[in-house]
């Protein structure tokens, strides 16, 4: 009696004897979740285009692969991979590679994937980044690996995620990046240049001080810097495009902003004493749980939609909003007077 794992490779062996006598023929193909502990070589045969393997035991890719020239998706998520054969270069028009899940530990392996624009090979044992083979990589996750150091010099990646790496550095030039996320790691400082980011998420990490050169980001419209240590923000008026600012849970005990462009900001659970936010098209503040003893009289300025949240701090003799034009949620913690 054949076992349930020879029968699933009979299966993939039937599918490609009989793809002849298929029409259309088999290009797309989707064999997850069977615990196949090896690549079935019998693939190669078939024109396929797209091929998911996910979620199985698979240890070991044969070198047959370079046969899947026709290859433009390839999904490993999930199994055993430690290595990837020299002869995977040859999918020179593969377009997308998931590789998440497995044990890689360098993209070196990589090279010669010219065509490749999408890589997600999140929670892997990556230590050292090569991209310099990939010069038409857009989108790159590496979430969960154990990078250190990085340098990156790339012109054209757009989507950069190094969330939950041991991470201190990051150096290199990213003309193209427009989002970059690196949550939960060890960053202290950014040293990259990336004149066309748009998003910058730092949250989780050990952030105590943000320097000026934050400044140059210049086409940032949302920064996300809560879950930090945070006791200082520097003069931010020089990103001009700035619409969403998220500090909550840092040390500051005072925050100044002036934009024209701010719509959103989130300063909740931090050690705030005094306020001062200017805008005039803001939509939300949120100051709960911070340490005011007074509504700061820059509210009174604010544009009519605004809403200001001051929940859960020491504010004494409350009577009324400062203008009508500002919506202030009930404050459960406050005596009124």
């Amino acid at each position: 009696m054949t076992s349930a794992l020879e029968q699933r490779e009979s299966a993939a062996e039937f599918l490609t004897r009989h793809n002849r006598a298929i029409n259309p023929p088999i290009t797309r193909l989707t064999l997850t979740q069977l615990h196949l502990r090896y690549f079935p070589s019998c693939l190669t045969e078939l024109p396929l285009r797209e091929l998911n393997l996910s979620r199985n035991d698979i240890e070991f890719i044969p070198d047959c692969i370079s046969k899947l020239t026709d290859l433009k998706l390839l999904n490993f998520l999930d199994n055993k991979i430690a290595n990837l054969p020299e002869t995977f270069s040859s999918l020179t028009i593969l377009t997308q590679f998931e590789i998440g899940l497995n044990k890689l530990t360098s993209l070196a392996c990589l090279k010669g994937l010219i065509g490749l624009n999408t890589l997600k090979a999140s929670f892997n044992k990556i230590s050292r980044l090569h991209l310099q083979n990939l010069p038409f990589l857009r989108s790159l996750d590496l979430t969960g690996n154990e990078l250190q150091e990085v340098t990156i010099d790339h012109s054209r990646l757009e989507w950069l995620n190094l969330t939950k790496n041991p991470l201190h550095s990051i150096k290199g030039t990213l003309h193209a990046l427009k989002t970059f996320q690196a949550r939960q790691c060890n960053l202290l400082e950014l040293e990259f240049e990336a004149p066309n980011v748009t998003l910058i998420d730092l949250s989780s990490n050990q952030l105590r001080e943000l320097t000026s050169s934050i400044s140059r980001f210049t086409s940032l419209t949302t920064l996300k810097l809560g879950y930090n240590k945070l006791t200082f923000l520097p003069d931010l008026s020089t990103l001009t495009c700035l619409k969403i600012c998220y500090l909550t849970r840092n040390c500051l005990t005072s925050l100044t902003l002036s934009s024209e462009t701010l719509t959103t900001v989130e300063v909740e659970d931090n050690v705030l004493e005094t306020v001062s936010i200017k805008g005039k098209i803001l939509r939300r503040i949120n100051l709960t749980g911070n340490l005011l003893t007074s509504i700061p009289e820059c509210l009174s300025q604010l544009p009519t939609r605004c809403t200001v949240v001051l929940s859960e701090n020491p504010i004494e003799g409350y009577k009324s909003p400062v203008t009508p034009h500002c919506n202030f949620r009930p404050l459960p913690k406050l005596k009124l007077g």
